[in-house]
């Protein structure tokens, strides 16, 4: 298991100073320690996320796997993508980073907020504020490379208010809802197509830690629909 701190919380007001952390906690190299491939997924999931007519043939990756944590009374999370394709690897007319995040408990709701249309290889400006949308399922699939972030959460909602965002209040009380008087919390895959993998890859090349068959850089492989996983240890 391993914890990163990702983009903070931040105040929605000048001078948008940074309030406190957030989490991810990760288990992705577990699951790359306990199996040798992951399952295809449903065949109308696997149609859902893979099924592009423009995408390169090759294996599918998990990027991630594990979940988010914000503390009470957290400013909305810094607007940010989760990964673009850089120079070369203009982002293609789909989704080659596909990202699930979902509640363990159906009866609540993910609060992420997106901004539509923006795919602006994470850099954020004032309109885009104007824009945020807030998802309210207890399942989304977003695509990685788009503005986004994590909701204001409870007794957090005057932040989360101010600079014309009206749906700040009813983003923190969703995520209130969900989280009842403690942490809120999402489980989160972050998926890869074989378009994906390259770019990615080829963004790294001249990171010189970068190691494609390390540990810290592998994916976890999934396997063609039919296919069961690797028996762990395999």
């Amino acid at each position: 298991v391993a914890v990163y701190c990702p983009q903070s919380s931040q105040r929605s007001d000048p001078p948008f100073a940074y309030t406190g952390p957030r989490w991810y906690v990760s288990i992705t190299r577990a699951a790359l320690r306990a199996f040798g491939r992951a399952p295809a997924p449903p065949p109308e999931l696997n149609l859902l996320l893979f099924d592009n007519p423009g995408e390169e043939l090759g294996a599918y990756g998990v990027r991630g796997l594990g979940w988010t944590l914000a503390p009470p009374a957290s400013d909305p999370q810094a607007l940010h993508a989760d990964i673009w394709g850089g120079r070369g690897h203009p982002r293609p007319s789909w989704v080659r980073f596909p990202h699930i995040m979902w509640k363990a408990d159906p009866s609540q709701r993910c609060t992420t907020q997106i901004v539509p249309g923006a795919f602006t290889e994470g850099e954020d400006e004032e309109h885009h504020y104007s824009q945020l949308r807030q998802v309210s399922s207890p399942a989304i699939v977003v695509d990685s490379e788009v503005l986004h972030r994590g909701a204001a959460t409870a007794e957090a909602t005057a932040a989360a208010a101010t600079r014309g965002e009206a749906l700040g209040a009813a983003a923190c009380a969703a995520a209130g809802d969900a989280a009842g008087r403690g942490w809120v919390s999402s489980l989160s895959l972050e998926l890869c197509t074989a378009a994906g993998r390259r770019a990615w890859f080829e963004a790294l090349k001249d990171d010189p830690e970068f190691d494609s068959e390390a540990e810290d850089w592998r994916m976890l492989e999934i396997g063609p629909p039919g296919l069961a996983a690797d028996p762990p240890g395999a």
